[in-house]
Formats: C-alpha cells, structure tokens, sequence
C-alpha cells in the first residue's frame, strides 16, 4: 500500500495543478473585457485631448476671437474682403460719364383744312395715312443738327400723285428737308370712292427737334 502513496500524491497534485491553471485562465478570460474596454477608454480621451488641442491652434492661428456669439473672420479671408471692396471703389470712380445720346424727333402737327372735305369721314383716314408716310419718311432723312418748324402746303391728286408743295420757314435748310420728305413720300395712295374731288390740299406743320 506504502508503494502507491508516491503515485496517488502524483496523481493529486497533476489534478490539482489542472484545476489551478483552468482556473486562472477563466480569471483572466474575464479580466481582459474590461481591460480592453478600459484601454479603448483612455485611446478616447487622448483623441479628444489632442482634437481639442488642434481646434484650440487652429483658432489662434485664425486669429478668431469669441464675442457673444460673433466670430471674427480668418485672416485671409479678412484681405479678399478689403481687396474686393477696394477694387469696386477704384471700378465706381473709373466709370467714365454716360454719353447722352442724341434723339432727333419729327412730328406732323395739323393745320387748317377746308371745313366741308373735314366733314367727310373718309378724309380723316385718308389725311392719317398722309400724315404716317411723312413721319416715317422724315425719320429717315433727319440727320440735322438744325431744329425748327416748316409748313408746308401739299396738293395731293385724285390718283395719290404730288400736284405741288410750297415749304414756309426761316430756316432754308430744314425747308429743303421738308420737300425732299414730301417728294420721297410721293405717290400716295389714290382717294377712296368717297372722296369725290379731282384734289385736296393738306396744310400741315413738320417739327424738327432734337437733344
């Protein structure tokens, strides 16, 4: 019996030796969580320490400075503003004046017509398109820098034709202007039916004007 005691107690202490190491695997098996968990806790803080550390050198090299809740801008965008301001102040007084621009104006002004060829509704239209021709045809003659009234006296045939024109001015060459507008206006169109008249004379006024 005295010769398996050596063995048994080997046996014994193998057993417990196993138990002892299963043991302290399971505590360490534990233990390293909350280890990690730990470690990852201060990684964490050291990131926001060093992010707030950058925030904090970015903001002084930025040269913001906290009032209330306004924020002074960088310097470099602080110089754009100041250059761009500048340079619309330089542009405002670099403007060069505007040139008025020179507008010359022809207006037919009416004058006295016989009474009983006024009483016929047909000779308003037919006068209007008399009148319409002159202004479009004058625009485009009036090149002038003279300004000034000439009358005139048209005799217009039953069949539109010029019979003749007399210019009344001070002004010679605006008179030469005003018959060259009624020849180029000339011929105009032939009298309706209800104008029954072998002619009519048109006084008229043409106006020159310009700025």
């Amino acid at each position: 019996m005295s010769n398996y005691w050596p063995f048994a107690f080997s046996i014994s202490l193998l057993v417990h030796a196993s138990l002892f190491w299963t043991d302290a695997r399971l505590l360490l098996s534990n233990k390293l969580p909350q280890e990690e968990e730990k470690v990852k806790e201060v990684e964490v803080a050291l990131e926001d320490k060093e992010m707030t550390a950058k925030r904090k050198e970015i903001r002084e090299e930025w040269g913001k400075s906290v009032v209330g809740e306004h924020f002074s801008p960088p310097p470099y965008i602080d110089n754009v503003v100041k250059k761009l301001i500048e340079k619309n102040k330089k542009l405002a007084f670099d403007k060069p004046p505007l040139i008025e621009k020179n507008v010359k104006e022809i207006n037919i002004i009416d004058q006295r017509q016989d009474e009983n060829i006024k009483r016929n509704p047909s000779y308003g239209n037919y006068y209007n398109g008399i009148r319409g021709r002159l202004q479009k045809i004058g625009k485009r003659y009036y090149n002038l820098r003279e300004q000034g009234e000439i009358n005139l006296n048209i005799v217009v045939l039953r069949d539109g034709n010029l019979k003749s024109v007399d210019s009344y001015g001070n002004n010679q060459t605006l008179k030469d202007l005003a018959l060259q507008i009624v020849k180029e206006s000339a011929p105009f169109h032939p009298f309706p039916d209800t104008l029954q008249y072998p002619s009519i004379e048109f006084n008229i006024c043409i106006e020159f004007k310009n700025n």
